[in-house]
Parts: structure tokens; sequence; C-alpha cells
């Protein structure tokens, strides 16, 4: 392969956890990241949703395993990365983390780092919801926002390659927008990347 053939392509698979309640547009999040990491970059991937009985307040799930070789199994069981919309979702994957893994947190909602946190697991708190809010007047891009910090804070999806997958799903009248929210939590995930790193 060429070097722009394997830009982006991961070594080994990737587990990622989108969790929260519906209503947060984790089902969306969740297609955007897999055609970031599949579509436009090199991986095979894999995407399911899993919800709760009620269409809003109930938990929201959305599976997305990212891997450079064919998938034998979609679900996630240990992840590799977990965006955690609350304290119930940070509760509930916490002890399955895989080691190394990488916690991102909505910072309302989740107020300080768990204090069984694995060893080697990375955690982050962001205001993810703030951050949308400044960049949007509203909450409702909170989960670009997250993947924009995701990518960031983690490398799995090239930035170039997740504002593609952006552009491909957001209709045109709040694509502007969600491009604007994607790109701050881009920033905000590698200014955290990089106060941690000093």
């Amino acid at each position: 392969m060429t070097p722009t053939e394997t830009k982006g392509l991961l070594s080994r698979r990737t587990d990622v956890e989108l969790a929260g309640v519906g209503g947060q547009g984790l089902a969306l999040a969740g297609v955007i990241f897999c055609e970031a990491a599949g579509i436009y970059g090199p991986n095979y991937v894999m995407q399911i949703e899993i919800h709760g009985i009620s269409t809003r307040g109930g938990f929201s799930r959305s599976d997305v395993v990212i891997s450079p070789a064919p998938i034998d199994y979609p679900g996630v069981l240990n992840p590799d990365v977990l965006l955690a919309m609350n304290k119930e979702e940070l509760a509930l994957f916490l002890p399955r983390m895989a080691v190394g893994g990488v916690i991102l947190a909505e910072g309302a909602m989740v107020r300080e780092a768990p204090a069984d946190l694995p060893n080697g697991v990375q955690f982050y708190r962001l205001p993810l919801m703030q951050i949308a809010r400044e960049q949007t007047g509203a909450i409702l891009a909170t989960s670009i926002v997250a993947l924009g910090a995701i990518g960031a804070l983690t490398g799995v999806v090239e930035q170039d390659a997740l504002e593609q997958a952006v552009r491909g799903r957001v209709p045109a009248k709040v694509l502007d927008v969600n491009l604007a929210a994607m790109r701050a939590g881009w920033a905000a995930g590698f200014a955290t990347r990089e106060s941690v790193a000093a």
C-alpha cells in the first residue's frame, strides 16, 4: 500500500463505545465515526445501536468497531475508547475498559475522575455541552463535539476523514454549525492531550 492508502490505518482492532441517553445524537455520531474510519479511512468497520425502551431519556449506545482486518464480532465487549455522557454509563463500562483505554466524560455530568479508575486507563473530562452551546447556540451538536475530541485524544480517526464523514451525513442547513462543533471538539481534545503530555 502507498502512504496515502495507509493513512489512518489502525494497527489493531479498536472498540469504541458511545454511551448516554436517547436524544443525544449518539446513533448518528456512531455512524459518522464509523464512516470516518472505514469509508474515508482504510479500515474495516462495523457499527450497531442499542437503545432502551424510551425514545428520549432511556439509555442509548452506539458500538463502533474499527480494525485493519475483517471483523468477526460487531459488538463492543471491552472498550478501548469510551464516551460517557453521564455517571451511570461511566459506572457501567468502567470495569470493562481495555488496558490502555481512553475515557472521555461529559464534564457537566461527571464531576470527577472515578476513584476506581483501572490502571493504565486515561480519563478526560471536557465540557462538551458547553462547547456545543458556544459554537452552535444549542447543545444538539454535543455528540459531534465529542467525536472531534475523541479523534484528537486518541488518533483513532484523522481529522480530515471525520470532517468528510460529517459533510456526508449532516443536512446542508446545519452543516456549518456541525463542522464548527467538530473542529471545536478537536481543538479541545488536542489542547487537553498536549497539556497532559507537557
